[in-house]
């Protein structure tokens, strides 16, 4: 049984057609799943951790604008008739999942009705959270900031235990590392979180739900609506 929701959503004929053609990978935290300006020659169901997308400047310093978990597929805008990448993507949580070749996940797109929807609606998520993401480096705090990227992470591994830096925090909020290091102190000493070595903790997820900014619940309400069926 698939344990990706984009892969649960179809029907079973369906569902069956693309495993046929997919095979299992493991993710590595921190492997480059696509560099900037490179071929698709996968698309990747993912199960398990999580996968940021990032668009990087000219003096090499990125910034994140969309994440991809178990919800959806990384590759997806391989339907737009572009077969390169326009940023990198980089596994910042541990997983696995299924990978398709391009042109075969191509044809089965095409072929499929329900994988047509929900890759287009998957692609719809991603330019939702582009846009999200923009209004959030734009206007909120860092604090804020910090804690929707820590939830919307938590959500993926079903773990309030992350295996997670301040410096991966701090890369792809696009902010000195210093600025996340004041940050999760104060969420520490207020008894929010607790970090150790590599190691983020959810103490009182309700409270850093508080003090997450809108967005954490923007996109997770669009993500279930999507896929209500399916968690």
């Amino acid at each position: 049984m698939p344990k990706n929701h984009v892969l649960l959503s179809l029907p079973a004929e369906e569902c069956a057609r693309v495993i046929e053609c997919s095979a299992p990978v493991k993710l590595q935290q921190h492997s480059v799943m696509y560099g900037p300006r490179t071929p698709i020659d996968f698309v990747y169901f993912l199960e398990s951790g999580m996968v940021s997308l990032l668009t990087s400047g000219r003096d090499g310093r990125a910034i994140e604008t969309a994440v991809v978990g178990r919800e959806g597929l990384l590759g997806s805008t391989i339907v737009l008739g572009s077969s390169h990448t326009s940023g990198q993507a980089v596994v910042q949580l541990s997983g696995q999942g299924l990978r398709t070749p391009a042109a075969q996940f191509l044809r089965c797109y095409r072929q499929l009705p329900a994988l047509f929807d929900l890759t287009n609606q998957q692609i719809g998520l991603l330019l939702f959270q582009a846009e999200q993401n923009a209004l959030c480096h734009a206007l909120h705090t860092i604090e804020a900031r910090f804690c929707r990227w820590v939830l919307q992470a938590s959500d993926r591994l079903d773990s309030n235990v992350l295996e997670l830096t301040q410096e991966a925090c701090s890369q792809n909020l696009g902010v000195q590392r210093t600025s996340v290091s004041m940050v999760a102190h104060t969420l520490q000493r207020a008894g929010i979180i607790r970090t150790r070595r590599g190691k983020i903790e959810i103490l009182d997820r309700a409270r850093l739900q508080n003090a997450a900014c809108e967005c954490y619940q923007q996109v997770k309400q669009r993500f279930e609506t999507i896929y209500a069926k399916a968690a």
